[in-house]
Formats: C-alpha cells, sequence, structure tokens
C-alpha cells in the first residue's frame, strides 16, 4: 500500500529499528549497572524480556504520539531560519525524553495490576537516562548523515508543481531537495514580472527561489547536469509538449518518475483535488473493495464499539449528569446527517451547546469560542466525548468506527456544487473518526472541508484494516491531547 512517504523508506526503516533495540539494550544495560551497584542477583530474576518489551513499545507509541516520526517541520517565521537547528535539536530531544518518562510511568502504574512483572524504581530510572541519551544521540546522528534528501526535478509549470515547490521548500526536514524546474514554454513566453533571471541566467520563481533550469527541448542536458534522484512530472498541457522518449530512456535506467498528483499523495497524505483528472481516478491503484475486506471491517466495528460502550460507561453517566446540572435541555443531540451512498441517518452526540442553538441562524460551523457552546459542553468537545454516543450508531450499521466525518446535508449541498468529487465521500461509511480527521484541524469553512475532502480522498484509495488501526492509535493521542476540537 502506498502510505504517506514523508521520509525515505530505507532510512526510516532503518531510524525505527535502532530506535526499537535502543530500549531494549537499555533496559539490560539497567539490569546489569544495577546488579553490580546492589550486589544483589534480584534484578536478574522476574520477567525481564516482557519488561523490555513492554518499555520499547511503550516509548515507540509515543514517539509517534508525538510526532517525532514526522520530518514536516514548518518554520513559524523567516527569523527564526538561522536558529533551525538547534531549536530542532531541542524539540527532538524534549520530544524523546517525554515519551520516555511517560512510558516509565504507564510501565510503573502496571506494575500495581501486574505484580510479577515488578521491577525496582532505581532500575526504571537507569533504563529511562539510558534510553534518552542513546536514541537521542542516535536520532542526531542518523538525521546529519544517514537521512539523505532526495534530489527533486519538476518538469512542468503547472500550478500543481509549483503546489509541490511550496511543500518541499517550506518544509526543509522533510527530506527532499529541489534542484528546480524544467518548463514548457521558452524564455520569450516569460516577460512578466513573476520570473525574472538569476546571476546565472536562469529563470527564477520570486515566491518560492525555485531556478527554472531550462526548457523541455533542453530536458536531456537539465537531467544530465542536476542528476535527479527523482523526476515529477507536472505539465499543465501533456499532450502537446510531453517529453515521451527522453522521460521513457531515463525511466528505462532506473531513474524514478512520478506523475504529480502521485507525488503529492506520497508527499502530504492526501490526493490534490485542484486539478484531478477523472481518468487518474479510474486507472490508479486503489479505491479497491472486497467482501472479505468490507466484513472484517464490520466485525471490528461491532468488537471495538461494544468494548468502547463497555469501557466508557461510567464516563458516559458522569457527562450526563453534569449536562443536566448546567443546563435545560435534552441529553443527547440528534441530527440528520449524510451516509454512505447518500443515505440520511441520525447522528447521536452528548449535547454541548445551548438548547436550540441555531434557532436564529441556521446551519452554521462552530467557530472558535463559540457562544453557543456551554462549559461542560466545550470540556467534552476539547476531548472528543461528546461522540461516544455515536458507538451505538456504529453497531447500527449507520457509521464505522473509521471513516470520513458525517457532514449534515445542508453543507453537503453546498460543497457539492463548489469542489470537485465531493460525492466520492459517500462511497464509504462514514466514520467516528478519520484520517482527516487526525491530519487537520476543526473545519469551519468552505475552503477547510476542500482540504479535509483531499484526506478523505487518500483514505478511501488507500482503505485497509492497518490504516484504520494507524487512526486509531493516532486518534488517541488526538485525544488525550485535545487537538482539533471548537
Amino acid at each position: 500500500m502506498k502510505f504517506q512517504k514523508i521520509y525515505t523508506k530505507n532510512g526510516f526503516l532503518i531510524l525505527w529499528l535502532v530506535n526499537t533495540l535502543i530500549p531494549i539494550l537499555s533496559f539490560y544495560m539497567a539490569v546489569w549497572m544495577r546488579s553490580k551497584i546492589s550486589s544483589s542477583p534480584y534484578v536478574l530474576k522476574g520477567s525481564i524480556l516482557q519488561n523490555a518489551i513492554l518499555f520499547t513499545l511503550l516509548s515507540q507509541y509515543f514517539f509517534y504520539l508525538f510526532d517525532l516520526y514526522n520530518f514536516r517541520i514548518k518554520l513559524s517565521t523567516l527569523s527564526l531560519y538561522n536558529f533551525r537547528v538547534k531549536l530542532g535539536t531541542l524539540s527532538l530531544i524534549l520530544g524523546i525524553s517525554t515519551s520516555i518518562i511517560i512510558a516509565l510511568s504507564i510501565l510503573g502504574v502496571g506494575y500495581y495490576f501486574i505484580p510479577s512483572l515488578n521491577q525496582s524504581k532505581s532500575l526504571l530510572a537507569l533504563s529511562g537516562l539510558f534510553t534518552i541519551i542513546l536514541i537521542s544521540s542516535w536520532w542526531l546522528i542518523y538525521d546529519k548523515t544517514i537521512r539523505v534528501p532526495q534530489r527533486i526535478l519538476i518538469v512542468g509549470s503547472s500550478e500543481i508543481g509549483e503546489t509541490i515547490a511550496r511543500e518541499i521548500l517550506s518544509n526543509p526536514d522533510m527530506g527532499y531537495q529541489l534542484l528546480g524546474f524544467v518548463d514548457e514554454f521558452s524564455m520569450q513566453d516569460y516577460a512578466d514580472q513573476e520570473n525574472k533571471p538569476d546571476i546565472k541566467g536562469n529563470r527564477v520563481n520570486t515566491a518560492w527561489m525555485a531556478p527554472t533550469l531550462g526548457t523541455l527541448t533542453e530536458l536531456d542536458r537539465v537531467i544530465k547536469n542536476t542528476n535527479p534522484d527523482v523526476i515529477v512530472v507536472a505539465l499543465a498541457e501533456r499532450r502537446k509538449f510531453f517529453p515521451m522518449e527522453t522521460l521513457l530512456d531515463y525511466k528505462l535506467r532506473g531513474m524514478k518518475i512520478y506523475d504529480s498528483i502521485d507525488f503529492y499523495e506520497q508527499l502530504t497524505g492526501k490526493i490534490l483535488v485542484q486539478g484531478l483528472r477523472p481518468g487518474w481516478l479510474i486507472f490508479s491503484d486503489g479505491f479497491k473493495k472486497s467482501k472479505v475486506n468490507e466484513t472484517s471491517k464490520r466485525v471490528l466495528d461491532i468488537m471495538m464499539a461494544t468494548l468502547g460502550l463497555i469501557l466508557a460507561s461510567p464516563l458516559m453517566c458522569l457527562v450526563a449528569i453534569l449536562i443536566k446540572l448546567e443546563s435545560r435541555g435534552p441529553l443527547i443531540f440528534s441530527q440528520e446527517r449524510v451516509g454512505q451512498w447518500d443515505r440520511s441517518f441520525t447522528i447521536h452526540k452528548f449535547r454541548s451547546m445551548i438548547q436550540e442553538a441555531e434557532a436564529s441562524t441556521g446551519p452554521v460551523w462552530a467557530t472558535d469560542k463559540d457562544p453557543r457552546i456551554t462549559r461542560i459542553g466545550r470540556f467534552i468537545r476539547k476531548y472528543r466525548i461528546d461522540e461516544l454516543p455515536q458507538l451505538f450508531n456504529i453497531l447500527k450499521g449507520d457509521m464505522s468506527l473509521v471513516g470520513p466525518r458525517p457532514e449534515r446535508t445542508h453543507f453537503v449541498e453546498i460543497l457539492r456544487k463548489e469542489t470537485p468529487y465531493y460525492a466520492i465521500r459517500s462511497t464509504v461509511k462514514p466514520g467516528l473518526t478519520g484520517w482527516a480527521q487526525v491530519s487537520f484541524h476543526y473545519g469551519s469553512s468552505v475552503e477547510d472541508a476542500v482540504e479535509k475532502l483531499q484526506y478523505d480522498l487518500f483514505y478511501i484509495k488507500n482503505r485497509s484494516l492497518f490504516l484504520d488501526l494507524v487512526i486509531i492509535l493516532k486518534t488517541i493521542g488526538v485525544v488525550l491531547l485535545g487537538k482539533g476540537a471548537k
């Protein structure tokens, strides 16, 4: 399955494997040192391997939860550029330290429930110290030596080509280096002020400082001079300008050549709606469905929804009492939403707004510091507790655990008129959580809805039980950290 390739696959695999081995090694180093220091063999007894494995799994999960494996680091201001390395290093070490401390804390609490795994506090402290030092040192070595950026050449001057350039140049730690553009047109066609010659005679896009290295007639020369790792084809007009022979020649030599839509998908984890061709949707490797996968997904939905209701029932009772104490009105808020194949269904949530919140305004999106939201409502929305009654929607079959969020009929009608391919969302069941929810903030405008659609299309194209599991794990982090809600 094509997944979000934010960094080179081989480099990331090396990083992940070493990060897996270090906590295990650190745990055994702590056992050895603690034994030597105390001159007591008791630390060599018990479930050392089980502890080391649990510690490693928890550490890796929190590395992922805190986005340490996500190299899409955006600089907020240009003035921070000279301090990028120092700030990035500090942020990385803090993230590693926080992840390991939380992992050890959970492990320590777990000892009360599984006494057979119990180890001394000094052993845990030594394990954590060794892990923080070794992983921080290794990660910095990896970042400086092993993670070599892939050199990207963009062939074409289309808007999607500029969008890809913007993503690469605004995220310098993703593992890509933009060499420049090869344009469809000649110098005479660039009399406008947006492009001007640089000191070497190359035209430069002044917005992104990416040079235009030549035209299509010079493509072979440009490739030989720049020696790119990847060529991205982003031509505005293919039928007239497509350099078939040159690209085929380099493809047969082993060079990686991507269509712009495919590369953008791998780069960002979403499918760019603007400029998307119907033919790409038809012939792309994705959007597959099978009875086995659909049945497996439904079984997983029933099991997870049932377990969720059992575990969350005390919390749901407490929330129900607090809602009733704070404001008058129904406990549960019910609303019609659009489901799979445009079938309407009634969604259920804990009421988080005042009664008849839209009586005077009609359907509107929630906003930051929305005055209609109650105090209890603001808390339960932040941690997504208001969504728990939708577990009943999942059991009923109206929703799935993972999928595009169900939207209101009023907004669906607007978005279908203004947004191409929006109807594709309805080909799968809506979800309690989704790829858009863990990748993008809460949407409160048509523009936000378009951005979320691009993530939803990525999910629908690459849908699998593995991706569902990744989204569920990521959702736990979003809920615990209170991200994205309004």
